[in-house]
């Protein structure tokens, strides 16, 4: 079965998309054309994503903490992710019939509430086929999925998911057979913390702004926070006390540089809350599956491009992350089903049974000089 990993979070959603041939699997990200990372947002006009920001009225998700699902702007919404998908595979349903399903990774306090009201805009958009998960269990996935040399050792692992505005942990206690196969054997119900990217941005944000000669034009804001990305991305990259300056929009209207080192950061009240919850978190994981300490911390998420959670983990035990933190979510949510399944995943009562896969030939991307038919170019006589 070939799976869209749908990364839900409060104002915007990643897509993946896995499908198998008879080469192993292969991982996509589907963007709204423009961006990646797409922005919860559909005008009255249908404009969808990022081009809704060019139109007027629009339908938007504000960061309150929980899945958008306020009527009528979370359904026309997912009315339109339904068409993108439908377009992205030219023009092919996609439904259970056609080979696909979707898997939704819910993030924040009530993920297990949201999961049902999600799933509802869902299937009210025409998927007939839908699991939904936290995003700790995505995060398991991606890890199980990546090409690790060897692995097998781990019985304990903690999946740490920093998000938009909130960050997940959950604890997994794994078992692997003699083909290297991992099987679920408990895992924490997952516990949310109230901080993620949107609140690091936010701080640096205000701090560009104080040293703008001016307020930044209207209809700059996204721009703004993709810059604020690309920022923390840098900062992940420098040591401790390295100073990163501001290179990105508006660096020639600041009337003095802005420069920051990751110490500098770390003292933002909200980097000390969070660098004091987190540990806790991970202890109360480890606890529910009956342990001391963690073989691994995985680490992963779009809020975990600035590097507080990885810092914070790396003083708890060993560490992964997959360097791609903006895709983790949503590819690892494409592999649930394939790579391990648990029943405290499956959040919705209405899934179709998986069967066990067999294990997978993972191609994380195309080999080079392979050749993999993008799937609008494919089409499909019986779609139009």
């Amino acid at each position: 079965m070939n799976t869209f990993g749908i990364d839900y979070q409060p104002t915007v959603t990643v897509i993946a998309l896995r499908e198998e041939d008879g080469g192993g699997a292969h991982i996509a990200s589907v963007g709204d054309g423009i961006r990646a990372v797409i922005p919860n947002a559909i005008a009255r006009d249908g404009a969808w994503g990022s081009r809704a920001d060019r139109h007027a009225p629009v339908f938007a998700a504000s960061s309150t903490g929980g899945a958008w699902v306020e009527e009528p702007g979370a359904r026309l919404f997912w009315g339109g992710l339904y068409g993108r998908l439908r377009s992205y595979l030219g023009r092919l349903e996609p439904v259970r019939r056609n080979g696909y399903r979707v898997a939704i990774a819910l993030q924040g306090a009530n993920y297990s509430t949201d999961a049902h009201a999600v799933a509802a805009l869902a299937r009210a958009a025409g998927f007939d086929d839908i699991v939904a998960i936290p995003a700790t269990h995505a995060l398991l996935c991606r890890w199980l999925a990546s090409p690790v040399l060897e692995r097998g050792k781990e019985h304990v692992v903690v999946a740490i998911v920093v998000g938009e505005v909130s960050t997940l942990v959950g604890g997994f206690q794994l078992e692997w057979d003699s083909r290297g196969l991992p099987s679920v054997r408990a895992a924490s119900t997952p516990l949310s913390l109230e901080a993620g990217q949107a609140d690091w941005n936010r701080r640096l944000l205000d701090l560009v702004r104080k040293r703008l000669n001016e307020e930044p034009p209207a209809g700059f804001e996204r721009s703004l926070r993709d810059a604020a990305i690309r920022y923390a991305i840098r900062l992940s990259q420098s040591s401790d006390n390295q100073q990163v300056e501001w290179r990105e929009i508006f660096e020639e209207r600041l009337f003095a540089p802005l420069s920051l080192s990751y110490a500098e950061c770390g003292a933002w009240p909200e980097s000390v809350s969070f660098s004091h919850q987190l540990p806790e978190a991970v202890r109360g994981a480890l606890r529910t599956v009956g342990s001391e300490s963690a073989d691994l911390l995985v680490v992963g998420g779009l809020g975990s491009v600035w590097p507080f959670a990885e810092k914070v983990a790396q003083g708890l035990g060993p560490v992964w992350h997959s360097g791609v933190a903006g895709d983790d979510v949503a590819v690892g949510a494409a592999w649930w089903g394939e790579l391990c399944e648990h029943p405290s995943g499956m959040l919705l009562d209405a899934v179709p049974a998986i069967e066990a896969a067999a294990s997978p030939q993972i191609i994380a991307e195309t080999t080079p000089g392979q050749s993999v038919l993008p799937p609008w170019e494919r089409g499909n006589a019986d779609a139009f």
